[in-house]
């Protein structure tokens, strides 16, 4: 299975160039996203949402994370900013579970 952590800060760079933490966590952008999702697979996503939601985590298994690492590259609302930080953690993710 796959953790997928989400509780780090989204991060952005001020106009002196300075790495700064932005107000909301990845899992709760993620979660936004998830919460205006147009999807047939309704109770999957709710249950994604409301993990991200209250604990920004999420276990998953291979087919669950290449659905939602899928669902972040295609998604059209979300910046690239927050897109790539969103896959890394992914990628890492999956890296740590072998």
């Amino acid at each position: 299975m796959i953790q997928l952590d989400l509780t780090q800060k989204l991060k952005d760079y001020d106009d002196q160039g300075q790495l700064v933490d932005m107000p909301d966590s990845l899992g709760k952008c993620l979660a936004t996203m998830l919460k205006a999702a147009q999807t047939t697979e309704v109770v999957k996503y709710y249950g994604w949402f409301v993990s991200l939601a209250t604990s920004g985590k999420l276990t998953l298994d291979q087919a669950d994370c290449d659905a939602l690492e899928q669902f972040v590259k295609t998604h059209t609302g979300a910046i690239l900013l927050l897109k790539g930080q969103l896959l890394q953690s992914i990628a890492k993710a999956r890296l740590a579970a072998g």
